[in-house]
């Protein structure tokens, strides 16, 4: 049932309980979370524009237990800026860690993406063709944040690491 397609209110089966962000912005928070989208959005870039690193989220309205819904709201976060996630519940953890821990193949693909400039700028480019996709100075900007994390996690990385 969708939430557009449906009424919603307070009690109906898309809404999860409401706590202190949603009766402070006053929606009514869904399990979709669409209605979330431009307060988190905001305040990840609120975050940054005021110099703020690492900007956290919270993973906050699923059910105890309920895996596949916190999977949901760490990706949306992530897919926002957030580069962390509060969790609320020990349940919630290895999912977070899950998210927002480089994986071992952004790891790689990052490694790429700085070894192909690197090997571009020896030959005076400053942008170059890596799989497909047009790479330049905010690539590797990107690229050497993940490869700091996977570090600063622990990862010792791919064999050719720049």
């Amino acid at each position: 049932k969708s939430v557009m397609s449906a009424i919603i209110d307070r009690v109906s089966d898309d809404v999860v309980f409401t706590g202190d962000t949603a009766v402070a912005a006053g929606f009514i928070p869904t399990k979709e979370g669409l209605e979330q989208v431009y307060l988190t959005s905001k305040m990840c870039m609120e975050s940054r524009a005021g110099g703020a690193p690492y900007p956290m989220a919270t993973l906050i309205g699923t059910a105890i237990g309920d895996d596949e819904a916190a999977k949901k709201i760490a990706r949306r976060i992530k897919a926002t800026g957030f580069t962390g996630c509060v969790a609320i519940h020990p349940s919630h953890v290895a999912v977070a860690n899950a998210y927002f821990r480089p994986s071992a193949k952004e790891v790689e693909f990052s490694a790429g993406v700085l070894n192909a400039m690197k090997d571009a700028q020896a030959k005076g480019l400053w942008a170059v063709n890596f799989r497909g996709i047009m790479i330049d100075q905010a690539n590797v900007a990107i690229a050497q944040q993940t490869i700091a994390e996977a570090r600063r996690h622990g990862s010792s990385g791919p064999r050719r690491m720049p």
